[in-house]
C-alpha cells in the first residue's frame, strides 16, 4: 500500500470508528460500513489499525474514555467522536502507535473534547489570571488551566496559545504541557502551538525550556523558535514575527507564496477558500486581517491583481485576473 492510499484507507477507517461508536448509528450506517470494508484488502487491513488504536482508550483514566465516547448523543457527539477520529488520524501519520508514549499523545486529543476553554474556528480568547499572567487563546484551540501552588498548570490539548507573564513576578514557574512534553517559562512572552505532529515554541522575551517526553531538554532564547516532538527538538531558528500578530487579530506576511498564505489564513475562516494552482507561487507582502476574512481577499484581489469569486456564502475561490 503506497502512502496515498495508507492515508486515504486510514482516513476512513478512523471516520467509520467514529460513525460505529456513535448510539445514533443506524442499520444503514452498518451496512454501508460493511461494503466500505469489502471494497479492498486495504480496507480490511486499516480498520485493524483503528481498532487497535480504539483498545487503547479501554487503558486510559476514566475520564478520557468519559469525554470520548460520553459525548452529547447524536450528532452532537458523532461530531466529538469526529474530532477524536482525526486526532488518531494525526497520530497514525506521526507513527505514534509504536511508541510508548501513544496513551499520552491520544490523551490530549480526547480531553480536547471537553478542555475547558475552547474556541470556534475564526474565534480568540483572552483569558486575565488571577496570577499576573494573560493567555490568549488562538482559533480551533483547547486549553485546560489548573491552578498549582500559587502559579498555574496549562495543558494546551490542541491548537494555539499565547502567554505573557510579568518579569517582576515573584511566582513559581509556569508550566505548560502539550502532547509531546512540558514547557517551563518564567518572565517571558511566547507563543505554543501544538499539532498532532509536533508542539511548536515561539519565544519573544526571555527563555522558556523544552523538555520532551523523553527527556530531552534544551533552552529557547528571546528571539528562538524551535520544534519538537515526544523524542527530539528540532534546531533553533529565527522567530517569525507572525506567530504573535495574531492577537491583535492580523496576520503578518512576508514574502509569502500565496497558497501558503491562504493555507494559514484558512484556519481563521469556517468555509472553503480555493486557488487556482497556477497562482501558488505568487508572493505576497503586508499585514492582512484574520477577523474580516471577505475584507482580506478583497485586499489580495487588489495586490496581486488575481480576482476573488464568491461561488457561495462560505466559499471562496481565487482565480486569474
Amino acid at each position: 500500500m503506497n502512502k496515498e492510499h495508507e492515508h486515504h484507507a486510514l482516513a476512513s477507517a478512523c471516520e467509520w470508528y467514529a460513525i460505529l461508536n456513535d448510539e445514533s448509528v443506524s442499520e444503514k450506517d452498518k451496512n454501508d460500513w460493511h461494503r466500505w470494508l469489502n471494497q479492498s484488502p486495504k480496507h480490511g487491513q486499516a480498520w485493524q489499525r483503528v481498532e487497535q488504536a480504539g483498545r487503547h482508550l479501554s487503558g486510559l483514566d476514566p475520564t478520557l474514555a468519559r469525554a470520548a465516547l460520553n459525548a452529547p448523543k447524536g450528532m452532537g457527539r458523532r461530531a466529538a467522536l469526529k474530532k477524536l477520529s482525526v486526532g488518531l488520524l494525526g497520530l497514525f501519520g506521526a507513527g505514534y502507535l509504536a511508541q510508548s508514549h501513544f496513551a499520552k499523545q491520544l490523551s490530549f486529543q480526547v480531553l480536547a473534547l471537553s478542555a475547558e476553554y475552547q474556541t470556534k474556528i475564526g474565534e480568540r480568547r483572552h483569558i486575565e489570571m488571577a496570577t499576573t499572567d494573560q493567555i490568549w487563546v488562538n482559533t480551533g484551540s483547547s486549553l485546560d488551566i489548573d491552578p498549582n501552588g500559587h502559579s498555574h498548570k496549562l495543558y494546551l490539548r490542541n491548537g494555539e496559545i499565547f502567554v505573557k507573564r510579568d518579569y517582576s513576578s515573584q511566582q513559581p514557574p509556569l508550566l505548560i504541557d502539550s502532547a509531546h512534553g512540558r514547557m517551563t517559562a518564567r518572565g517571558t512572552r511566547f507563543t505554543v502551538r501544538s499539532q498532532f505532529q509536533d508542539t511548536l515554541l515561539t519565544v519573544f522575551d526571555g527563555t522558556v525550556e523544552i523538555e520532551t517526553l523523553d527527556g530531552q531538554k534544551q533552552q529557547i532564547q528571546q528571539g528562538q523558535q524551535a520544534r519538537f516532538n515526544a523524542k527530539t527538538i528540532g534546531p533553533r531558528q529565527a522567530a517569525e514575527k507572525f506567530r504573535a500578530t495574531w492577537v491583535n487579530g492580523i496576520l503578518l506576511v512576508d514574502n509569502w507564496r500565496l497558497d501558503e498564505f491562504i493555507q494559514e489564513l484558512g484556519r481563521y475562516y469556517d468555509g472553503e477558500i480555493s486557488l487556482d494552482p497556477t497562482l501558488s507561487k505568487r508572493r505576497l507582502v503586508g499585514s492582512f486581517s484574520i477577523v474580516d476574512i471577505p475584507q482580506t481577499l478583497r485586499a489580495i484581489q487588489n495586490t496581486l491583481n488575481v480576482r476573488v469569486y464568491q461561488r457561495h456564502e462560505q466559499n471562496w475561490f481565487i482565480g486569474s485576473a
